[in-house]
């Protein structure tokens, strides 16, 4: 099981490799310009090389994406489509879609329905995407023989490090995600906001170096959704954060409507969030989220959010 991503097949890092069964989930405009693609079309075309070249028996496909169609018109495997939107041609479709907040996560049921069968099902994340991502999912296993109600027992306590990995404390929501471009990020705002938090806010960056256009894209998003921002690093290289920070900073509107704050020290970001936030309030880190380091100066150095925000609790339990 793996993630292929379009460099991969750009850059035939996956050559050679015959997948049993390939994903399309959703394809936005991203990853264009510098190292990556020259153009949105070769980005497209290079993620398609996926299911047209690589002998995948099965092709399991988001239909609600406006370029699932683009994506299988030319494979010649067998078609699985899931639906969260409730579409009814789905052969996985989602329905009934409902929020539950719980005390340390934010969950998402529904009722799934496959072969004329409806059966309740969760998953420990929020948002309209966990629900398509777990159809996917859940094709992707009964493809593979699983039993239907295994899955669902399994997608109810299921994670994944660093994709809304949540913590709690006094009351307040802690929320590690890698969501790091515009779509994304505001594709985890709005899926917080659907829990009603006191307050939302948003602690990001953005890489240095590269990712200019990424830049505005997610100041906008946060400026917009936000009610608190706390601008910072995320992996500055040999770019300043101070340099980062300030291209974001543009974005938000000088009557203060979301208030921000800059702290180029991610570390001392997180402290600052941690210190801050109030019982009813979810701070979402968003950006770095798997990751287990830095990258600074060409330097990968070990950094852990996660970790952070223990040893900003302990020490606030301290006090």
């Amino acid at each position: 099981v793996m993630e292929v991503s379009s460099q991969a097949v750009y850059m035939n890092r996956v050559y050679g490799i015959e997948f049993e069964t390939a994903v399309f989930t959703n394809l936005y405009v991203d990853h264009i310009g510098g190292a990556e693609h020259p153009t949105f079309e070769h980005y497209r075309d290079c993620k398609k090389k996926l299911f047209t070249d690589f002998s995948a028996k099965n092709i399991i496909y988001n239909m609600d994406d406006p370029y699932a169609d683009f994506m299988i018109s030319e494979t010649k495997a067998e078609l699985i489509s899931c639906s969260s939107s409730g579409n009814k041609n789905a052969h996985v479709s989602a329905h009934n879609v409902r929020n539950e907040r719980l005390e340390s996560s934010l969950s998402v049921g529904f009722d799934l329905s496959i072969d004329e069968k409806i059966i309740k099902a969760s998953v420990p994340m929020p948002g309209q995407f966990s629900v398509s991502n777990s159809l996917l999912a859940a094709a992707v296993c009964l493809t593979a023989g699983l039993d239907i109600n295994c899955i669902i027992e399994k997608l109810s306590t299921v994670s994944a490090e660093g994709r809304f990995e949540t913590m709690s404390a006094g009351g307040a929501l802690f929320i590690i995600d890698y969501a790091h471009n515009g779509a994304s990020l505001e594709a985890a705002i709005k899926a917080i906001r659907a829990y009603s938090p006191s307050r939302l806010i948003c602690l990001f960056g953005s890489v240095g170096g590269r990712t200019y256009g990424r830049r505005r894209e997610l100041g906008e998003v946060a400026a917009a959704l936000s009610d608190l921002c706390i601008l910072t690093a995320d992996n500055p290289d040999f770019e300043s954060p101070e340099s980062v920070i300030n291209d974001i900073a543009e974005c938000f509107k000088k009557d203060g409507s979301c208030p921000f704050v800059r702290i180029p020290d991610r570390r001392e970001a997180i402290r600052f969030a941690v210190a801050n936030a109030k019982e009813g309030d979810i701070v979402l880190l968003a950006g770095k989220g798997h990751e287990n380091y830095q990258l600074i100066c060409g330097k990968k150095i070990p950094f852990s959010e996660k970790t952070i925000i223990e040893e900003a609790l302990l020490e606030l339990a301290e006090v």
